[in-house]
């Protein structure tokens, strides 16, 4: 998600802040990287919907990866995963997921460690694009903006590009192992959350839950 709006396929990194700044959604863009999903937002008035699906798509799809904006990118990594730590709740909730599921599916850490910055490469982050990123896995969803034109500037975007081709890739079963994970701090509070297997989304007795 460090690497959302840069340089991509029909823009350079300084030519997409200033459309964002120009359409008044330089401070609203963002991007999110969760254990299930990545999301791309940007808030911006509904006359320029035209002109941020383009450049949302192209982000998206079509980033360039340029080895010094990856190389820039690297050395903020270390401060966001400091600034995880130094954020009891944020910190009690990753280490809740990781003892949950021990070494699978949600209990692997969407943040990297310092072991795995030296994966931190074009190569890398192209390898990852072009295993998940398929239009078919893709949500394009519009608030306060008619259907019909959201549809026609989705179309005309992804017409400008050749979409990466729906790859395979195997399914992994989210395992509950349960145990429990504890952590050193400086801080004189003491942080605890505890955490119940339930049933899975979309069962009969989640209405229970």
């Amino acid at each position: 998600s460090m690497m959302s709006f840069a340089s991509t396929a029909h823009l350079s990194q300084l030519r997409t802040v200033k459309t964002l700044e120009q359409l008044g959604c330089n401070s609203t863009a963002s991007c999110k990287a969760g254990r299930e999903e990545m999301s791309y937002k940007v808030e911006v008035a509904r006359e320029f919907v035209p002109l941020v699906i383009p450049l949302l798509v192209g982000n998206v799809l079509f980033p360039r990866l340029l080895p010094w904006e990856v190389k820039a990118t690297a050395k903020k990594v270390k401060g966001i995963k400091a600034q995880l730590e130094a954020d009891p709740d944020s910190m009690v909730s990753e280490l809740l997921h990781k003892a949950a599921y021990c070494n699978n599916t949600l209990g692997l850490s969407p943040y990297a460690s310092e072991r795995c910055l030296s994966y931190f490469t074009p190569e890398t982050i192209r390898g990852f694009l072009l295993d998940h990123f398929a239009p078919e896995r893709m949500v394009l969803v519009g608030v306060n903006v008619d259907h019909a034109e959201l549809s026609k500037w989705a179309m005309r975007s992804f017409a400008d590009y050749n979409a990466i081709p729906m790859k395979k890739r195997e399914e992994t079963k989210a395992t509950y192992t349960g145990g429990d994970l504890r952590m050193e701090g400086s801080s004189p509070f003491c942080h605890v959350a505890l955490a119940l297997q339930s049933s899975p989304w979309g069962q009969a007795d989640m209405a229970a839950l």
